[in-house]
């Protein structure tokens, strides 16, 4: 395997890692597994739907075991060009909100990166499996203050960088 090949297996490794990070029980290996989950789909909130969660909800418009079902943006502009894609979805403007949501299961946060902290841990206390994009935090004490509460709560948490598999960094670097 020479290193173009091993990048582009490590990436399809690292976006499967993605999914199973925010979708636990697609984990699922034996064949009663898949048979008790078969046809479920994980219902995921957005926080933050400027272009990082656009970007975020057109690549869930992909997968079959997802299904966008809360929308959130101060921005109200943001969130109505957002819910073209998912327009059975319901819309937030607080967060918290979202977060209070039963029927939301995890959620993606693409917000402003002094929010990252905060809403990470609110939705970790919420009892959501939180995918975030980089970086987790805005200052040393508020990452280690996340990283704690994670493992208090043993919450799924994945911190997510954007360019890792973007085919255009993927092709520069190959």
């Amino acid at each position: 395997m020479n290193r173009k090949e091993f990048f582009f297996f490590f990436c399809k490794m690292g976006m499967a890692g993605v999914a199973l990070s925010l979708f636990p029980w697609l984990e699922s290996c034996t064949e009663k597994a898949k048979q008790e989950v078969h046809g479920e789909k994980a219902r995921i909130g957005i926080i933050g739907t400027g272009s990082r969660g656009v970007f975020h909800i057109k690549n869930l418009l992909q997968l079959q075991q997802a299904e966008v079902v809360a929308l959130c943006d101060n921005y109200r502009p943001h969130l109505d060009d957002a819910a073209q894609y998912y327009p059975k979805a319901k819309l937030y403007e607080d967060y918290r909100q979202l977060l209070d949501d039963k029927n939301v299961q995890g959620v993606i946060i693409a917000t402003p990166l002094y929010l990252h902290g905060r809403m990470t841990i609110d939705a970790m206390n919420a009892g959501k499996s939180v995918f975030c994009e980089k970086s987790m935090a805005f200052t040393l004490d508020e990452a280690l203050e996340v990283y704690n509460r994670r493992k208090e709560l043993g919450s799924v948490l994945f911190i997510g960088q954007q360019r890792l598999f973007d085919p255009k960094y993927v092709k520069a670097m190959s």
